[in-house]
């Protein structure tokens, strides 16, 4: 797969690619997200050299967190929400807004419905 740029538009394409897969390589896909997010990240998008430097800041609780909820919104096959700034000034931030929606059938699991949304932002 070609990496894609990391912006919205991007992260849409990128999207559309994995949905695309069949189930096999979907869940070799995720399986790899909930591993190796960032080398993930980093494999699938081309990074400027302040987003790759910045990928390798995020606090570990952080990515262990969005890596679990991309990948659950992957292997559902549920759309991804990622907001870009306008501006870059400032301190920047990520924001996990979980619309995510976990719900355990006694005879099926774990269904996971809803939206993941992502933001970065500066203030």
């Amino acid at each position: 797969m070609i990496k894609k740029p990391f912006t919205e538009d991007g992260v849409a394409a990128k999207e559309s690619e994995l949905y695309a897969l069949p189930d096999t390589n979907l869940k070799i896909e995720t399986a790899l997200i909930r591993s190796a997010f960032k080398n993930w990240i980093a494999d699938n998008f081309a990074l400027d050299s302040n987003q790759a430097s910045y990928l390798q800041l995020i606090d570990p609780k952080f990515i262990d967190s969005i890596s679990t909820e991309v990948a659950d919104s992957i292997e559902n096959q549920l759309p991804i929400k990622i907001e870009f700034p306008l501006q870059t000034i400032g301190a920047k931030f990520l924001e996990k807004g979980n619309a995510l929606i976990y719900t355990f059938e006694p005879n099926n699991g774990v269904k996971v419905t809803g939206q993941l949304q992502i933001r970065i932002f500066y203030q």
